[in-house]
């Protein structure tokens, strides 16, 4: 035999088969191309020079990882579904003499074209493109464009390894179909019909378990402790959840359907119904993956739509004034605190002054700050015996002295040695006595709101505590310095600002702070100066860096998502050509047929998009939680571009079905 026959056979099958393989390869190559790009973006020295560089590259590499594991997963899954539709074909080659090794030869050759193809091309397009959203990120965060070109030989063998393994492993997979089907199963698997599916109550009701259970965990997790992982357990326990309605649950769906005469006895709803029910073992797993896909976008898309629009909320929540200052004290003089807040004011006064700027809105307080256990009235340190299931007890405590509290809220309140004032957010029973670290006081008064702090809390339940004097809130140091050791908190100035000045003139009010004040504090003090205009490009670069990964993976995604759709019903297509072609004969007219298809998709193949949309109206509670640690806490910006991702995706995903429904019917109208 010729040794270029298995290689001319190859091409011709690629050919012959390019309505299924053409989508094959266009996604390797966007896939080999995103994750080149991602991969020089990561290692691009042009980016760690700008400020916030460091944390984008950080971000940048996070995503370079997700799509090489995406990748891995989404081209053997699509791979499937064309081994699936060659299997009669590898079939006739196989009774017309073709041994099995020949035909893993033939397949051979068709991957190493494809691979050659799509890693050639996704190179080429990868080191074009590189260059453009290495501008793209530049411009996005007003960083000074730089001119020349990077090219990182390390990034193009790291990615030519990676696709070559994943076509390698592709190809060992589809020998091993091929080698385990003898030549009648392989020429008749399109033959095969379905048993109609039983109900499985028990699996249906364990999917829907699963999803009440996500669903309460987004909707009762309030501590931001236990936020993150419980969002995954969330996310695995949907998934699960997902998978099981709708290999269980949609038979279960499709069978009440069919016990309604109304609504069975009819043209499309009996043909598209029946259709659906003896073949939804094997729609329901790509139904579950649109639909698992469709969620990962919308969440993808609305979290990072909405850090990147709501930056300037977040600074404005993480920086509520456009200074701050902190400086560590360590005194035993109780006389000395006032007056080290005054000369500290005086410093920062003067440096402002010499900008030639002035201080508006100033609050300078003596302060402590440290988290502990609340179990009835009682706060209490353990840092040996603490368990995760003490997470919703932790409560942010701040510590405030009287003075500072009447300085700053204009009021000449007074507090006996064992009487507190108490701010808190907490919801619960107000005590009337509190045991601070074994030290029991009296609750005065409770206050509403007192403006002290930037609210950085390490949870989100927190108390702010006015003490009367100096001494009591050394106590309260010293008790929590034993118990918290090397990590404890120690009592600190605390003093903010605005200015009247520009972003630029604050940057460089920002640079003479840290100077001079630092420097006119020497070595008894320990000051750590913030500014908001001088962690604007850093938070530029993070928010810009999750923005620019989440339409990058979503791009990913929804190629992923129409792929599967497109194959579904490509697939579907020829499995219902002979059962249409008798229902022509039958007397079924080609308008019963178009209806039929029509009522099909309508009624399961929308189901992705709406249990994507259920899930996420239930996952809004904890990942509006998880927004507000990145110091996101603007509701109504959420809402809105969870809404309007919402309604772009489902026009994208009407757009891509109403194409593909075209494609099928153009299968299944031909005799």
């Amino acid at each position: 035999m010729n040794k270029f026959f298995y290689m001319k056979l190859a091409r011709t099958n690629i050919k012959k088969n390019r309505k299924t393989i053409l989508p094959y390869l266009f996604t390797c190559i966007m896939t080999t191309t995103m994750f080149y790009i991602l991969c020089s973006l990561s290692q691009n020295q042009g980016l760690m020079s700008m400020p916030g560089g460091g944390e984008l590259q950080l971000v940048l590499s996070f995503g370079k990882y997700v799509i090489g594991i995406f990748a891995v997963i989404f081209l053997f899954y699509t791979n499937s579904f064309l081994m699936k539709q060659r299997k009669k074909e590898f079939g006739v080659f196989n009774i017309l003499g073709l041994e099995k090794r020949h035909i893993s030869k033939v397949i051979a050759y068709e991957i190493l074209m494809i691979a050659v193809i799509s890693i050639g091309l996704g190179l080429v397009f990868g080191v074009l493109l590189d260059k453009a959203m290495y501008l793209l990120l530049l411009k996005l965060f007003d960083a000074p464009i730089v001119l020349g070109f990077y090219i990182s030989q390390k990034v193009l063998i790291t990615t030519v390894l990676l696709f070559l393994i994943i076509h390698f492993l592709i190809f060992l997979n589809s020998i091993r179909q091929i080698h385990l089907a003898n030549p009648i199963e392989l020429l008749q698997s399109g033959n095969y019909g379905e048993r109609e599916p039983k109900n499985k109550w028990i699996f249906t009701i364990l999917g829907l378990l699963c999803l009440v259970v996500a669903y309460y965990i987004s909707i009762t997790t309030k501590n931001i402790f236990a936020v993150l992982g419980l969002f995954f357990v969330a996310v695995i326990l949907v998934m699960i959840g997902t998978y099981l309605l709708f290999t269980s649950g949609s038979i279960t769906f499709l069978k009440a359907l069919k016990s309604n005469k109304n609504y069975y006895y009819r043209t499309k709803h009996f043909i598209s119904v029946s259709s659906m029910m003896y073949r939804m073992k094997k729609n329901a797993i790509g139904l579950a993956n649109i639909c698992i896909l469709s969620t990962m976008i919308l969440v993808v898309l609305s979290t990072t739509i909405s850090l990147w629009f709501g930056l300037d909320d977040i600074l404005r929540t993480r920086y509520p004034k456009e200074f701050s200052i902190e400086e560590n004290l360590k005194m035993n003089d109780t006389t000395s605190y006032g007056e080290s807040l005054q000369n500290l004011k005086e410093e920062v006064k003067n440096v402002v002054a010499q900008q030639g700027l002035s201080m508006e809105e100033v609050e300078s307080y003596t302060g402590l700050k440290f988290s502990a256990l609340k179990e009835n009235n009682n706060f209490y340190i353990d840092t040996e015996n603490q368990t995760v299931e003490d997470v919703s007890r932790i409560y942010s405590l701040y510590f405030v002295l009287l003075d500072d509290y009447n300085t700053t809220m204009g009021v000449n309140d007074s507090l006996e040695e064992n009487e507190i004032l108490v701010c808190t957010n907490d919801e619960g029973e107000k005590e009337e006595e509190l045991n601070l670290l074994d030290q029991t006081f009296l609750v005065k008064q409770y206050v509403k709101d007192i403006p002290f702090g930037r609210k950085d809390y390490f949870s989100d339940k927190y108390y702010l505590i006015v003490l009367p004097n100096v001494k009591t809130l050394q106590s309260i140091e010293k008790k929590q310095k034993k118990l918290y050791g090397k990590t404890a908190s120690s009592i600190k100035n605390y003093i903010s600002f605005e200015t009247d000045g520009t972003r630029k003139e604050n940057l460089a009010l920002n640079d003479k702070l840290k100077e001079q004040v630092s420097k006119a504090s020497g070595e008894k003090k320990n000051c750590f100066i913030e500014s908001r205009a001088a962690s604007y490009k850093n938070a530029v670069s993070l928010y810009g860096g999750f923005l620019f990964i989440g339409v990058f993976l979503s791009i990913l995604f929804v190629m992923a998502t129409i792929l599967i759709i497109y194959y579904k019903q490509i697939t579907e297509g020829y499995e219902d050509k002979k059962r249409f072609e008798i229902m022509q004969k039958v007397g079924m007219s080609q308008h019963e047929i178009k209806g039929a298809i029509q009522s099909q998709i309508l009624t399961v193949f929308f189901l992705p998009l709406l249990m994507a949309g259920v899930h996420i109206v239930f996952a809004f509670p904890i990942i509006y939680r998880i927004l507000m640690m990145f110091n996101l806490y603007n509701k109504e910006l959420f809402i809105l571009c969870t809404i309007a991702c919402f309604v772009a995706f489902a026009v994208i995903y009407s757009i891509v079905y109403m194409l593909t429904a075209k494609t099928y019917y153009s299968i299944v109208k031909h005799d």
